[in-house]
């Protein structure tokens, strides 16, 4: 047996409940604006508790930074002139 078509009516008012809402913000008390359910990246409170260690979360983003810096690999990148030349 044949399946009956779903009419654009139908299908539209089914999907009438997918949209997409905009994130909501909260504002804390020292001013700084989150995402709900997220702990605070500048100070690491969530819920009035220290969450996040953010001295140690610094130092890491610290850490990172400085090996990019460096070149990451410790292995020189070569030019295509240095890839291309004969030895």
């Amino acid at each position: 047996m044949v399946r009956m078509r779903i009419t654009k009516s139908k299908r539209g008012s089914r999907r009438s409940h997918h949209t997409v809402a905009a994130p909501a913000y909260t504002t804390d008390e020292d001013g700084t604006v989150r995402m709900r359910h997220r702990a605070s990246r500048l100070t690491g409170m969530y819920r009035q508790r220290q969450a996040l260690d953010t001295a140690r979360e610094t130092k890491k983003a610290e850490k990172k930074a400085e090996r990019g810096r460096q070149g990451g690999g410790g292995e020189e990148k070569k030019t295509v002139e240095q890839v291309a030349a004969p030895k």
